[in-house]
This record gives structure tokens, C-alpha cells and sequence, in this order.
């Protein structure tokens, strides 16, 4: 690497620059113009760092976070990454990284700029013309900048393995400052609550009394076998082995109705089914029409069964039928109140049935170990599962015991008095 000044005249007036001249990794030739000297020196050391590890990227050859977005989007597609996933990526893309930093090459970004991103992000509305009317003017939450810059960091990491980024900015940032990672507080708010989250087991009871509709019997194997519903669409006739009494969690059905394996290994399970519910899916063999998928639930067409339509049909009147309708505060054209479901979807039932294997058997429930309701509920980590429903499992009555210890603790220091007293005497 050599360093030289550089003096010509523009104008008639006299300038100055210092120029950076270097062969990098590759064998060609570089060279970089700085205004002063330090700058010129500074990055002199910083190439030479890259250089000796292997990273460096020259600014001609780095691209703009755009063309990185639109490479990464082709490494996930060639990964076959879920089609629900993937589009969900590209709406991040979209919405929240192009409009912002799309036009900002990826050398040219640092950790400050990353930061200033979050802030901008955090104080820009939703456009009014987006795409999701629910967001329209909104402030974007936390929970979205997490995403993007999550998103971003992806985004750079594949750049930079492709030989277009000499560095990563948003890993960069130290783990503590990381403004991606969830705090306690929103830990907390994942947790399910009885009452609000999840049915209690009286509801839980009027809801079976009132099922209906097509899908009723989709409702009742949610509630004592825990699928999601993506899962309830997929299943199969061949995946329930009625000799056994199981079933078996092999297919599920995304947003787009299209069937596949599992997102994870964890989703992969055996869950056993209750007698009584095992008897009406026997009988419920015998009505199902046959389609070419050999679906449980099918749709009345034959095939797979739309989420939306599981809601109208089925969850939604089963619901009104068990009373478990809230006032949204809102009335419609003719003035009259607008009702919604206390518990928003399937899911609530999901979150039923980990409620039901978690609680003592004396309490009316199963009593399983955390591990077993990991496994039952198909959770990728067991932290998954304590963080959304560990503060459900029963704490040992601990009163008894601290009563003796107290007791124990109190006579011996009565004892150690009365002798004391003793002595002086």
C-alpha cells in the first residue's frame, strides 16, 4: 500500500487530495482519494485488517442494500423456505427496509447508521395506502423494528458471504444494544393468560356442549389434542391409527391452503387421543367425503379447508351459541352493536389444551413435566414453552413446610434463652 498527495488546479484555483493505492486479495488494483491525511491512514488500517482476514470488499464492488435484498430473497427461495415465510420477508423488504436504506451501498453503511434506521423507523407512519388496512397510519412497534433489523442483518450476511460486503454492521452491534432482542417485558406479554388467552374450563365445557357447524369436530380435536390449525387442515385419515388411539403430526397446510411437512423436526409428533373423541372420528370416517388429499377436515368441496372459513363456519356461531361474545364498541350502519368472540381464534384452544395437560389431575387436568407438554404442543426449544406457559405449572403448597422449619427455629432459640437465663441465676 502507498500513500501520495495529490495538488491540481481547478479554475484557477489550487486543490488537494491524498490518494490510497493498494492491490487487494484478488490481485487488482485499487485506489482510494481521501481529503486529509488521517482519513487516508485510517483507512489504510482498516483495508489491511480486512485484507488479512480475507473480507475486504471494495467500494466499487459492493452493492446497494436493494440488489442484497433481492439475492437474499433468491438464496431463501433456493433454500425452499415456507412460501407464508418468504413472502412475509419480502413485505419486510418492502415496507420497512427498501423505502429507507434501500439506496445505501453496504460498505458505505456503519453501526450509527443502523441506529439512525431504528429511530427513523420507529418515528415513520405506515403509509395510508398500504397494503394491510389495519396498519394504515399507524406508528410501527417495536416488534416491527426488531423484525426489519433482523431482516437487514440477514440481508447483509449473505452480501457479505457473496464477496459484496466487507462487513456487517448490525452484528456488529454488541448484544446488549441489539435493539432485536426481546426485553422481560415482552416476554411476559407472550405469556398466556387464563381468561384472557386461554378458555377456562368452564367455558371450555359450554363450548363443547354448543359445537356446530362443519368443522365441530375440528373444534373438539383442537381442544383435547392441541393442533394448530394450519395442522387440524392438514391431517390425514392414514395419519390416525385408531387401534392405537393416536394420532400422528406428519402435514399441515399453510395460508395458501398449500400442504407440506412441518416447519420444524419438533412439529413432527405423536399426540394420543381421548376415547371419546377417538369414537366420533370413527364415526366421522364413515360421512367424510372423500377427496384425492384423504383429508379429516376437508372443505365441502373436497378440499383444503380455508382458516377463514373454519372461523365463519364453525368457530365463529359455535362461540355465539356457548355466549362467548364481547362488545367491541363499535356499531355498525344501522346502529346496532358489534359483537366479536372473547377469544380471537383456534389458537385460544391450542393454548387450552397446554393449559389442560399442565394442570394436577386433582385439579381436573393431566399433570405432565414441562418436557412432555413441550413435546405434546410440537415446540421447536423447551424455553418456547416456559416462556408462554411456565408460570401455569403448580407451585408445591409450600406452607407446611415452612411452618415446621419456623416452628424448629423458634424452639431452638427458645431453648438457647431459658439456658442463658439459667446461667445467670
Amino acid at each position: 500500500m502507498s500513500i501520495r498527495k495529490r495538488k491540481w488546479l481547478s479554475g484557477g484555483e489550487e486543490k488537494e487530495a491524498w490518494i490510497l493505492d493498494y492491490v487487494d486479495q484478488r490481485g487488482k488494483r485499487r485506489h482510494k482519494t481521501f481529503l486529509t491525511k488521517k482519513e487516508t491512514k485510517d483507512a489504510e488500517r482498516r483495508i489491511h485488517a480486512e485484507m488479512s482476514k480475507g473480507t475486504h470488499v471494495a467500494d466499487s464492488d459492493s452493492i446497494t442494500i436493494a440488489e442484497a435484498a433481492a439475492l437474499w430473497i433468491k438464496s431463501c427461495e433456493n433454500d425452499e423456505l415456507e412460501p407464508e415465510t418468504i413472502r412475509a420477508y419480502k413485505a419486510i423488504i418492502k415496507h420497512n427496509i427498501i423505502p429507507f436504506v434501500g439506496n445505501r451501498r453496504l460498505n458505505g453503511l456503519s453501526i450509527s447508521d443502523i441506529f439512525h434506521y431504528q429511530d427513523e423507523l420507529k418515528e415513520t407512519r405506515y403509509p395510508l395506502d398500504h397494503s394491510q388496512k389495519q396498519v394504515r397510519g399507524r406508528a410501527r412497534s417495536r416488534d416491527a423494528v426488531r423484525r426489519a433489523t433482523m431482516v437487514l442483518g440477514a440481508i447483509i450476511a449473505n452480501a457479505q458471504m457473496r464477496g459484496k460486503a466487507s462487513h456487517n454492521p448490525v452484528y456488529d452491534i454488541p448484544r446488549k444494544k441489539r435493539a432485536y432482542r426481546k426485553s422481560d417485558r415482552e416476554k411476559l406479554s407472550q405469556r398466556a393468560e387464563v381468561g384472557i388467552d386461554i378458555p377456562t374450563p368452564d367455558e371450555i365445557s359450554t363450548i363443547i356442549r354448543h359445537v356446530c357447524g362443519w368443522f365441530g369436530l375440528l373444534l373438539l380435536t383442537a381442544i383435547f389434542c392441541g393442533l394448530r390449525a394450519s395442522e387440524l387442515r392438514g391431517l390425514r385419515w392414514i395419519d390416525i391409527d385408531f387401534k392405537l388411539g393416536v394420532l400422528h403430526v406428519r402435514q399441515r397446510a399453510d395460508a395458501r391452503n398449500i400442504l407440506g411437512p412441518p416447519k420444524s423436526a419438533a412439529g413432527y409428533r405423536t399426540i394420543t387421543i381421548p376415547p371419546g373423541l377417538l369414537d366420533q372420528l370413527r364415526e366421522w370416517k364413515k360421512l367424510c367425503p372423500e377427496t384425492p388429499y384423504d383429508l379429516v377436515f376437508p372443505s365441502r368441496k373436497g378440499n383444503v379447508a380455508c382458516y377463514s372459513n373454519i372461523k365463519a363456519a364453525s368457530f365463529v356461531p359455535t362461540m355465539k351459541r356457548a355466549g362467548l361474545m364481547v362488545d367491541t364498541g363499535k356499531v355498525d350502519d344501522k346502529g346496532r352493536r358489534l359483537l366479536a368472540t372473547k377469544y380471537s381464534g383456534l389458537h385460544a384452544l391450542r393454548h387450552w389444551y397446554a393449559s389442560w395437560c399442565i394442570n394436577r389431575e386433582e385439579d381436573g387436568g393431566v399433570g405432565l413435566s414441562i418436557k412432555q407438554v413441550q413435546q405434546r404442543m410440537g415446540h421447536a426449544t423447551i424455553q418456547i414453552t416456559m416462556d408462554t406457559y411456565g408460570h401455569l405449572f403448580p407451585i408445591a403448597n409450600e406452607a407446611d413446610a415452612l411452618g415446621r422449619a419456623e416452628a424448629r427455629l423458634r424452639d431452638k432459640n427458645a431453648t438457647e434463652v431459658s439456658s442463658e437465663d439459667d446461667s445467670d441465676l
